[in-house]
């Protein structure tokens, strides 16, 4: 029997669109290479690693079948992310990574975003990997229970998201959310463990049923209205259908988080899940921008190491079920060792720190809490199989100085005498008998805690004159009220020329013999009056306001008051009054509310059995994991929070990346290059923009991203356009082309542009003001003006004015 499978829609028809389709995990309850190369490997298809191993011959036929449109790339990028847990820049690396590979090899641009299987979706998925990318529509699955009822009966999962309240409409995309996650209807799903009947179609068979299952096949489309007409398609087909119906459609704002899948079942525990796997990402990320910058002054080697595995490490660990921390425990490790590989391509208590021109540096000596120096020891010993041959007791702080784009030397040697330059700290411990109220902090911001119990009460910031009463405490969340004592320790710094605080904690073991997790959190408790309000970023990028108890798109029923007011955090969360604003700023993916008024909640760990019972073993011996990290803390007058919470959050994403080396005397003084600026050295960026990517590409070309950093109004004097000088940038190289491209890189911009589809949202909603955007870069004058929000993303072909020595040594 032969079928007519071309497509074709039928006016005045219900035109049902049959999509075969697939997306890899990579890595979930097995690791990359054990999907790759264990069972039903035929369809875990890992493409480009697939496609390296294939011949010519197979190659140019999935290249037919790519150009006839039977084969389509979607999303295109080398993992379905997750949406919770990656910050922006690295949502953009791994995609930018995957669009290249099929611009290379294919010269596709994918139109189509696919992200069906992540936990909840944000609004920087919508906008910045959406429309930024130059996708037409997105597709998604998972959206809360209460939400999709009600748009399932308003039919409204089909919207208009305008993901940014900055961008608008000039960043919108076409969004569906599927009916039933990314299943087919009930009796239509076919993989290996369903029991939906197959199709039989040899008439000379018992079971012979294609008359009723097309029968079953018509009620279940009717059921959606209407006659029906059955196609073959793809997601490009289908939005270009929706397209040429020319109808307007909801408007859709924020984000679709939190998620519940059924009542008292929110998925928002994985925000923190695996705490110690999210820090790492996060510090390989910060060190892979760095070392990208490092490449493009060294020159791209061709035969050395590069940062193409770390890059490829990066991108896999971006994964919906990586990052996010829901993987088993062996696949876990695994992303561990993956970004270990990618990144591998002494102090004494009289020491001096000079610079590179042999000037003596002022530098601080901090004694180590002794349970800190215990849980070094213990973890070095379970990852070299040794205990240390020393310990260290203090930790070296000291102010440096570094030119934009560049590096700067220090040298730390044993003072012959004294140091006149260095500071000794004595370690003050609490004995909780003193009534006098004990002050920290050497410059503006004071933190004053209780004599008795040593427990923080009051901030003090005598420049900007805030003075709250503010309470730091830990507890945690358990299926039964539990008495087993938590384990935690923390140390709270105030540097002489900052005015925040830092806090150090140490969480863990987690104590589960009992079988009952546990969920670690700490808040900071103030006299605010937040009315139910606070706000959370969007992978790093927009903050979007949360009310407890509410959602702007349904009548919510709380049926888990903590848990269904949850967030992910990724830069910070913060709340206000009519005169102050808290905010808290972290080291790495965690999830948080404001579960009272006043006070700010952060989840710092978490311990549910397999596949949360992450353990260290020493010989035989295992405990639980202790996680170590940091977030920061600062009260400012009301509106004058952003410019730290950017500032600062964008050091604590793309840190100082430290080298160390070893002298003998004073072999020092004879460094190659002991400083060295990329820019003109008088010339930094504005305050309000940051250089996200600078990176040689493999045919010498650079790929050059500037981000604005500031929301619309967020800040009165930084939320506008601002302007970079290339020239000064690059002081060194002549720019013989500049290009604008897409996002991702794998169009230009004003080709994206001119493709762009532009959707009718329904008519009911008011006018919104065009969007502000950077104007086009000239090539002679080479300014690139940065609106609020606004990413813009280059290729530039350079030619150098320094030889290749010069270079290697720059």
């Amino acid at each position: 029997m032969v079928y007519n499978t071309s497509q074709s829609i039928v006016p005045g028809k219900l035109n049902v669109h049959l999509v075969a389709h697939t997306h890899d995990d990579v890595g979930w309850l097995k690791t990359v290479d054990q999907y790759y190369i264990g069972s039903n490997n035929t369809i875990q298809a890992f493409f480009q690693r697939w496609w390296r191993q294939q011949s010519e011959a197979v190659q140019n036929r999935v290249k037919k079948l790519v150009s006839s449109g039977q084969l389509e790339f979607i999303n295109g990028g080398m993992c379905m992310h997750d949406e919770a847990a990656p910050h922006y820049i690295d949502m953009i690396d791994q995609t930018t990574l995957g669009h290249r590979f099929v611009k290379e090899e294919f010269n596709v641009t994918p139109r189509i975003g696919w992200q069906i299987d992540p936990f909840g979706h944000s609004a920087v998925q919508a906008y910045l990997l959406g429309a930024e990318v130059g996708f037409d529509s997105l597709f998604f699955g998972r959206i809360d229970y209460q939400d999709k009822a009600k748009r399932k009966n308003e039919k409204s999962l089909e919207v208009i998201w305008q993901g940014s309240k900055t961008l608008g409409s000039s960043a919108q995309i076409f969004a569906c959310a599927f009916p039933r996650n990314y299943e087919p209807p009930t009796g239509f799903d076919f993989e290996v463990d369903d029991y939906s009947p197959i199709v039989q179609d040899d008439i000379n068979l018992f079971d012979y049923n294609v008359q009723e299952r097309v029968d079953d096949f018509v009620a279940a489309a009717l059921s959606q209205d209407g006659r029906v007409n059955a196609l073959y398609s793809t997601p490009t087909i289908y939005t270009d259908a929706k397209y040429a119906a020319n109808e307007s459609w909801p408007l859709k704002t924020d984000d679709f988080f939190p998620y519940a899948d059924r009542v008292n079942a929110y998925w928002t525990g994985y925000f923190t899940s695996r705490p110690a796997l999210k820090g790492y990402v996060r510090m390989m990320s910060g060190y892979y921008l760095a070392a990208r910058q490092l490449e493009f002054f060294n020159g791209r080697s061709k035969t050395g190491p590069t940062t193409d595995s770390l890059a490829d490490a990066l991108a896999i660990a971006q994964h919906h079920d990586a990052v996010s921390g829901t993987e088993k425990q062996h696949v876990a490790d695994d992303y561990a060792k993956r970004l270990s590989i990618g990144y591998k391509e002494v102090i004494s208590d009289n020491v001096t720190v000079q610079d590179s021109s042999g000037k003596e540096i002022e530098s601080q000596l901090l004694p180590l809490v002794n349970a800190s120096v215990s849980i070094r020891n213990y973890y070095a010993t379970a990852h070299v199989g040794k205990s240390p041959s020393s310990t260290p007791k203090y930790w070296l702080a000291f102010t440096v100085s570094v030119p934009p784009l560049g590096f700067s030397t220090y040298v730390l040697s044993s003072a012959k005498g004294a140091a006149a330059t260095l500071v000794r700290q004595t370690l003050y411990e609490s004995t909780g008998s003193q009534n006098d109220a004990i002050e920290v902090g050497p410059g503006n911001l004071k933190l004053i805690y209780s004599g008795n119990g040593g427990k923080l009460s009051q901030y003090v910031n005598k420049r900007n004159l805030v003075n709250a009463s503010v309470e730091q405490s830990y507890s945690y969340y358990s299926g039964y009220d539990g008495s087993q004592d938590l384990q935690y320790f923390q140390i709270t710094r105030v540097y002489k020329e900052k005015e925040h605080a830092e806090v150090e904690f140490a969480v863990g073991p987690i104590p589960i013999d009992d079988g009952i997790g546990k969920e670690i959190v700490t808040q900071i408790t103030t006299a605010m009056k937040s009315n139910k309000t606070f706000y959370t970023d969007s992978n790093g990028r927009d903050f979007i306001t949360r009310i407890r108890d509410y959602r702007a798109d349904w009548d919510l029923e709380v049926s888990q008051p903590v848990a269904g007011n949850y967030y992910p955090i990724n830069l910070g969360i913060y709340m206000k009054d009519d005169s102050t604003e808290l905010s808290i700023l972290v080291d790495r993916s965690v999830g948080g509310s404001s579960i009272v008024d006043g006070q700010l909640e952060l989840m710092l760990h978490r311990g549910v059995a397999e596949a949360l019972n992450e353990t260290v073993c020493i010989l035989d011996e295992c405990t639980g994991l202790t996680i170590q990290g940091k977030y920061y803390l600062r009260i400012d007058p009301l509106r004058e929070g952003a410019k730290w919470r950017r500032s600062f959050g964008q050091e604590i994403y793309s840190p100082f990346l430290l080298a160390f080396s070893e002298q003998d005397g004073d072999k020092w003084s004879n460094f190659k290059v002991s400083t060295f600026s990329g820019m003109d050295p008088s010339y930094s960026l504005p305050d309000n923009v940051a250089m996200i990517t600078l990176q040689e590409l493999e045919d010498g070309k650079v790929l050059l991203r500037l981000a604005h950093l500031y929301e619309i109004a967020e800040d009165k004097d930084l939320s506008v356009v601002a302007s970079v000088e290339l020239k000064k940038v690059f002081p060194t190289n002549k720019i013989n082309k500049i290009t604008e491209m897409s996002l991702s890189a794998n169009q230009e911009r004003e080709e994206m542009e001119k493709k762009r589809l532009t959707w009718k949202v329904e008519s009911s909603q008011d006018e919104e003001p065009k969007a502000l955007r950077g104007r086009p870069v000239d090539p002679a004058m080479l300014v690139v003006e940065l609106a609020p929000m606004e990413i813009r993303t280059f290729i530039i072909d350079f030619s150098y004015k320094w030889s290749t020595t010069e270079r290697k040594v720059a």
